[in-house]
C-alpha cells in the first residue's frame, strides 16, 4: 500500500528541490513555469487580432532546450508556428503585428514604384505603401498577468515537487 507524500509549505519543497540532480531541478522548474504562465496565455489569446484565429490558436508556452548558459532555463510565451531542430522559433508574422510596421516608399527618386507579387502572380506596382499600426497584444497580456503567474509559480514549482516525489520515492 502506498501512502502520497504530503508537503507542507515551501520551505520544505525548496528543501527537498536542493537535494535532488541538476536536470531533475530544470525538469520540476521548466513544469512549474509552463503551469504558471497559462494565465498569460490565455490573456495573450483572448487579446491577439483574429482575423482567421490561427495567430492566436499559435499562442503558447516556448521552451528553448538550446541554451548556452547551464543555470539559465529559457522559456517565453508567444506565437510559435513552428521550432526548427536548433531550437529556434519561427514567429514571423506575430512581430508584425505586434511592433506594426511602417510606411513605405521607394529608395531610389528614378523608381517611382514598389514592386510586389500579386494574388494571382502577377506583378503590383505601387507609389507607397501604408504600414499595419503596432497591436501590442503580448505585452498587454504580460502587463495584466505577470503579477498572478509569479504568485503562482511558488505553489506550482510546489505541486511539482510533491508529484515528483510521490511518483519516484516510497515513504518508510
Amino acid at each position: 500500500m502506498t501512502q502520497d507524500i504530503k508537503i507542507e509549505g515551501y520551505s520544505e519543497a525548496i528543501r527537498i528541490f536542493d537535494q535532488l540532480t541538476d536536470q531533475m531541478q530544470r525538469t520540476l522548474v521548466r513544469q512549474a513555469l509552463r503551469k504558471s504562465a497559462q494565465p498569460m496565455v490565455a490573456t495573450a489569446r483572448a487579446r491577439a487580432p483574429k482575423r482567421t484565429g490561427q495567430l492566436s490558436r499559435s499562442i503558447g508556452v516556448v521552451s528553448l532546450r538550446k541554451d548556452r548558459v547551464p543555470t539559465v532555463i529559457p522559456m517565453a510565451v508567444g506565437p510559435v508556428f513552428s521550432v526548427t531542430k536548433n531550437g529556434k522559433v519561427n514567429a514571423f508574422y506575430a512581430r508584425f503585428v505586434h511592433d506594426g510596421t511602417k510606411d513605405r516608399r521607394p529608395r531610389n527618386k528614378k523608381l517611382r514604384a514598389l514592386k510586389f507579387p500579386g494574388r494571382e502572380g502577377g506583378v503590383v506596382y505601387a507609389a507607397r505603401t501604408r504600414g499595419m499600426k503596432a497591436r501590442p497584444f503580448l505585452r498587454d497580456a504580460f502587463d495584466q498577468s505577470a503579477d498572478a503567474s509569479v504568485n503562482d509559480f511558488g505553489a506550482d514549482l510546489t505541486s511539482a515537487i510533491e508529484r515528483f516525489v510521490n511518483r519516484n520515492f516510497r515513504k518508510i
